[in-house]
């Protein structure tokens, strides 16, 4: 009905953007309108992006992504960000690759799995290649490599690639995560 849609509308339009996310990706029966508020809030998420790398050391990003209360837009939210950037999904060749080389990481690295209490520790390990070319005063960004989370004795080094801390939990230390 015409009421039931005026209401939707209205409480869609107070969700923020990690809520839209959530629920755009539940496939509801407001999901139209949860997608349609979603695009329109990454496209401003998307204009307040830094241009220029010293923006982002400057912590524009950081400030962007506390000023939206998001760590995620969902799945349907960040694939629409991403392809918004011209990042699309990446071929099968990537994604086989990239599974054998983090069984064979994990099977390198058994010792990190267990917690020396006996208890199993989960363990994410993520695999990238990236070949990256910045639209600002940088050089590319080129090379493939390995982040397993928790600390393994060192933290990430610094670099190109700077850990963001999320609104939704300060006590996380991003450097320490697999996505990094």
């Amino acid at each position: 009905s015409c009421h039931e849609a005026l209401e939707v509308s209205r409480k869609v339009s107070s969700l923020g953007a990690q809520q839209l996310g959530t629920l755009a990706d539940l496939n509801l029966s407001c999901h139209e309108a949860l997608e349609v508020r979603l695009r329109e809030v990454i496209k401003r998420f998307l204009l307040g992006i830094p241009r220029a790398a010293a923006d982002f050391e400057r912590g524009h990003y950081h400030h962007l992504v506390a000023d939206f209360e998001v760590d995620n837009f969902g799945t349907c939210g960040d694939r629409y960000l991403l392809d918004c950037l011209g990042i699309g999904e990446g071929p099968t060749d990537f994604a086989i690759r990239g599974a054998r080389m983090v069984l064979e990481y994990q099977e390198q690295h058994k010792e990190t799995w267990w917690r020396s209490d006996g208890l199993l520790h989960q363990r994410v390990v993520s695999y990238a290649e990236l070949d990256l070319s910045p639209p600002y005063d940088k050089p590319s960004v080129r090379g493939a490599f390995f982040q397993q989370n928790g600390y393994q004795g060192s933290r990430h080094a610094p670099g190109r690639l700077m850990a963001t801390q999320l609104p939704i939990n300060s006590n996380v230390d991003r450097s320490l995560c697999s996505e990094v």
